[in-house]
């Protein structure tokens, strides 16, 4: 990942801040609106690497992808973990795609 195809961008320290809205027109847009949130995105650092290379990071500090500049495509490989109980917080999908709200432990399987 290099400076030119779009890497991963985060505002170090921003995990203490403050949790903006990620929603638009009120439905969840996955994002946050730059333009209705006082945040100084010029303190953004890449996150760069060689082939292979993978980073980890918390949810909660302010993260996106920059433009990718160049002619290759960028791939993107994403994992999410959450404690077993956190379900009630969030939108699970069960194998047909339908919401569900119930957890599929592997007792349950």
């Amino acid at each position: 990942m290099t400076l030119n195809n779009g890497p991963l961008l985060t505002v170090s320290g921003s995990h203490t801040g403050p949790t903006f809205d990620h929603h638009q027109d009120g439905f969840f847009a996955g994002a946050i609106d730059p333009t209705r949130n006082q945040i100084d995105f010029a303190k953004a650092e890449p996150l760069t690497g060689k082939a292979g290379s993978c980073t980890f990071h918390h949810a909660r500090p302010i993260h996106g992808s920059a433009t990718n500049h160049s002619s290759s495509s960028r791939r993107l490989l994403l994992f999410q973990i959450a404690t077993s109980d956190a379900g009630t917080y969030l939108e699970w999908r069960n194998l047909t795609g339908k919401p569900s709200r119930k957890l599929f432990l592997q007792e349950n399987l």
